[in-house]
């Protein structure tokens, strides 16, 4: 995501399925660490409780960032529809700079 241009139509809920999965695995990793002691919690409790710590974090980095991402979404698709300064381009040519509309490929031959 730092590294490629990022388009409001590459946003899709998977996304959001990610921020939710590390809310789950910082909810089972504090029932782990709330557990009574047996062998194996008591050898791993530290590393899971950081663990737990590292995915909230990241999970509470997300929380802002999608939801920036998805009124970035929303607001781009609203331009698009109604005519706008915002240029809709196809999925397949992420090359071509949004301001500028792309060239057509049409050929100059009749098909016999």
């Amino acid at each position: 995501m730092l590294f490629y241009p990022l388009w409001p139509e590459d946003l899709t809920p998977p996304y959001w399925v990610a921020m939710g999965a590390t809310a789950i695995t910082v909810l089972a990793g504090a029932r782990i660490v709330e557990m009574a002691d047996a062998p194996m919690v008591a050898a791993t409790r530290g590393l899971i409780a950081g663990a737990s710590v590292m995915f909230g974090a990241f999970g509470s980095w997300l929380v802002p960032l999608l939801i920036a991402s998805s009124y970035w979404r929303a607001s781009e698709g609203f331009r698009s529809c109604t005519g706008g300064s915002a240029v809709v381009v196809a999925s397949t040519n992420r090359a071509t700079p949004r301001s500028m509309p792309r060239a057509s490929s049409s050929t100059s031959g009749a098909a016999s």
